[in-house]
């Protein structure tokens, strides 16, 4: 399914639907993939359509960063604890 916003003066309903279906995104109702918003960004569509897009997406890939680093932290602090583990029970077996 192509989802196309009609044309009106200077795409002012595009900004709207955009940011909301960002907003029904973020809340679960939609699936969240960036597809719909990389279409407007593309070269073709007004500028500003496009810079809302842009803006859109660069929301969506610090969402996604931040998610990943989170994940990296989560990871590292069971290696750490693991390690900690490891060593005292190391230094009780040994004594």
């Amino acid at each position: 399914m192509r989802l196309l916003i009609l044309s009106c003066y200077m795409y002012v309903f595009v900004f709207s639907c955009l940011k909301c279906v960002r907003v029904l995104q973020q809340n679960g109702h939609l699936p969240s993939t960036a597809s719909l918003f990389k279409n407007y960004a593309q070269y073709g569509m007004f500028i500003d359509a496009r810079l809302a897009a842009i803006d859109i997406i660069a929301e969506f890939l610090k969402g996604l960063v931040a998610f990943l680093l989170r994940i990296i932290l989560e990871m590292n602090i069971y290696i750490y604890i693991y390690i900690y583990i490891d060593f005292y029970l190391f230094i009780y077996m040994n004594a």
